[in-house]
């Protein structure tokens, strides 16, 4: 067992607050001293080593970069304990050697508290006596150090006769081979387009290749398709979708353009960005042809965006001169179902 003085935080703490993007070409060594700074200012300069870190539900959301945990683990913060996670963060910090405590009474915890961990029950007991009782890590996460062993259920893809499957190397023998198309077998099936990733990107692109009439194969090496999607959150930044419309909220892929490279200080690709800001509001409205839902989440600013989130009655407010300022809402569009 052992004591751990509390640093508390609220809800929603996403990567850009914790590894501020302004800082990412500085090398970890430069990340750290500004995590969390648009919170808590004196955080970097004051934490101590073996401080745990308490806080509201989601934490980790935003991008999936790894320096999010890696300042943590930087600055030498013991754990981090919280109702809810982002799916992307808790396999990063795990993967970086910082453990995760999932537990709803995490927001019962006062700031500068001392704290006694016991990892053997996985449970934190206040200088009251109260006990917190975390949930189980996940085993996996704790026998190969969070990174999945080739032998624990690891799918790979076998090759036969020139067709993929997925199988289970826990299970199966891997055979691999290569046939070339000259040589395979004249009753092959041909298809004019294989996908490699069946995830959300892989998915959608089927969907709307076969909306179009042409016929296409979609790769996964995984038994189920889960991939780095089934690990987020689930919210998709996007401008102009049918759903931002029905709502009265006026955006554009042009400004969400703008947005991007701001944040990115302009070193995005410029082709990439307008791309992307032109398609995904064109594949969010297909996939919700196809009866996946979406909402426009209330209440949230997406990282380095200008944009409050806020319901289309609540995107006025009075400046002290009178004046009426709108506030544009880009849908971070979260999957309904």
């Amino acid at each position: 067992m052992s004591e751990h003085r509390v640093w508390k935080f609220g809800a929603d703490i996403d990567t850009d607050a914790l590894a501020p993007g302004a800082y990412m070409k500085l090398g970890i060594e430069g990340i750290a001293p500004h995590c969390l700074e648009a919170v808590r200012p004196e955080f970097a300069g004051s934490v101590q080593g073996g401080a745990v870190i308490a806080a509201g539900p989601n934490f980790g959301i935003g991008s999936s970069r790894e320096q999010a945990a890696a300042a943590l683990v930087q600055l030498g913060v013991k754990a981090v304990i919280a109702p809810s996670f982002s799916g992307l963060f808790f396999r990063n910090a795990f993967n970086l050697g910082l453990l995760l405590l999932t537990t709803p009474e995490a927001e019962q915890l006062a700031e500068a508290e001392l704290v006694t961990l016991d990892l053997r029950t996985l449970t934190l007991t206040r200088p009251s006596g109260q006990r917190l009782v975390c949930e189980p890590i996940p085993r996996f996460f704790t026998r190969h150090g969070g990174r999945r062993r080739p032998d624990e259920s690891t799918p790979s893809t076998t090759r036969k006769g020139g067709m993929s499957t997925a199988t289970d190397s826990a299970t199966t023998p891997v055979s691999t081979r290569i046939v070339r198309a000259v040589n395979m077998p004249g009753d092959t099936p041909h298809v004019p387009v294989v996908m490699v990733g069946a995830g959300a990107c892989g998915l959608t692109a089927a969907v709307r290749l076969r909306d179009a009439g042409i016929d296409c194969v979609l790769l996964e090496r995984d038994t189920m398709s889960r991939g780095s999607t089934a690990l987020s959150s689930g919210f998709i930044p996007a401008a102009g979708t049918r759903l931002q419309k029905s709502l009265g909220i006026e955006d554009s892929a042009e400004r969400f353009a703008e947005d991007i490279q701001a944040k990115a200080h302009g070193d995005a690709a410029p082709h990439l960005v307008a791309a992307y800001s032109r398609a995904v509001a064109q594949a969010i409205d297909s996939l919700e042809q196809h009866g996946i839902g979406f909402e426009v989440l209330d209440g949230f600013l997406y990282p380095g965006h200008r944009v409050p989130h806020a319901r289309p009655a609540r995107a006025h407010r009075r400046s002290a001169d009178g004046a009426t300022r709108t506030h544009r809402q880009r849908g971070r569009c979260r999957c309904a179902q």
